[in-house]
């Protein structure tokens, strides 16, 4: 199983590996690399991270790292991670555009 991301939760990613490296260099660096091993794992368990609690779908599903909510879709043949936002923001919804 593979994981694969969208471009829109990598931007969201190079966004907080900027604004952490801002902050402290190298911290945003570090927090991608632990992250990227944290979703390596996903592939042998999809079903590690825990279910969103927003919504009902056993297959949408998050990871906590460093307060942030990394959220993804487990399908049978890969990983996809489509968000990535702080505890404090809103969660990613679908409108259909």
């Amino acid at each position: 199983m593979k994981s694969l991301w969208t471009p829109e939760a990598e931007g969201e990613l190079d966004k907080i590996v900027a604004r952490l490296n801002a902050f402290s260099e190298g911290s945003g660096d570090r927090f991608a690399d632990r992250l990227y091993e944290r979703v390596k794992n996903l592939e042998q368990s999809p079903f590690l991270g825990r279910r969103v609690p927003e919504f009902e779908s056993a297959f949408l599903r998050e990871l906590i790292h460093r307060g942030y909510r990394v959220f993804y879709e487990a399908f049978p043949d890969r990983i996809e991670i489509f968000a990535i936002r702080h505890g404090r923001q809103s969660v990613p919804v679908d409108d259909g555009d």
